[in-house]
């Protein structure tokens, strides 16, 4: 059994690695991370591991970002020391998940379910997108824009915003009739936009649920979509973001 860890706290990577030795003395744990970035870049160039460890909160962000930029074909046990992300999606999704501190026999049940699963992954692209939506609370989800035009201001509500674009480093919001250039980055915009009405298709779209035409398969996994109003450029979906995007249209 090949395992690996992601886990920011030292103390608990000692921990878990003692465990995990007393429980299965055969077990080898390949390698350890402490951040995403870390991570992400191990996974690229490695076949997934048997089963992974996988604390919530790290250094640069919550874990479920790793499953955004990489593959993972292994299911995987979640630790975290906070009861409130022991959500029920834990259950539907992944092996177990373990409150900290980790406990001999909790670990040992969790490594039990783990060999009667046939090593089935959970669809972790489901679970980042079912999480993002329960981590951040709706109220802090913007629900206008207050633009400038000339010597007018314009306030422009988050239901008629048909998507949001970048060009030649600026960003527009597009409405059904008119476009914007506004002061925020894409990646600021992610963040702060209610991702039940919008998706980031790709570095430079997010698009509103509504504006969403057609949807076409593409060449290697990745899906073409049609906006309204039309944009300049074609709007594609990466291989990768594919599954989250279905999972998205279909929630």
């Amino acid at each position: 059994m090949k395992i690996i860890i992601v886990e920011d706290e030292p103390a608990a990577v000692r921990q878990l690695k003692r465990l995990i030795q007393r429980i299965e003395p055969t077990a080898e744990i390949i390698a350890d991370f402490d951040s995403i970035e870390i991570a992400v870049e191990w996974l690229k160039n490695h076949s997934s591991p048997d089963v992974a460890f996988f604390d919530i909160q790290l250094s640069d962000g919550l874990s479920f970002e790793i499953f955004e930029q990489v593959t993972l074909t292994c299911p995987i046990i979640f630790t975290t020391a906070f009861d409130e992300y022991a959500l029920q999606a834990f259950k539907v999704n992944s092996i177990d998940y373990l409150l900290k501190p980790l406990k001999k026999e909790e670990l040992a049940s969790a490594l039990n379910k783990f060999k009667s699963t046939n090593n089935t992954a959970p669809d972790l692209l489901a679970l980042a997108q079912m999480m993002r939506q329960q981590l951040q609370p709706t109220s802090s989800y913007k629900s206008r824009f207050l633009i400038k035009k000339a010597q007018q201001y314009l306030s422009i509500d988050t239901k008629d915003i048909a998507y949001i674009y970048s060009e030649d480093k600026i960003t527009f919001l597009q409405t059904a009739d008119q476009r914007h250039a506004i002061n925020y980055s894409l990646d600021e915009l992610e963040q702060s936009l209610s991702p039940v009405l919008f998706f980031r298709l790709n570095r430079k779209i997010i698009a509103a649920y509504p504006a969403i035409k057609k949807i076409h398969t593409y060449f290697n996994g990745k899906l073409l979509v049609e906006l309204h109003p039309s944009t300049k450029n074609q709007a594609i979906v990466s291989r990768d973001k594919a599954t989250p995007f279905k999972t998205w249209l279909d929630q």
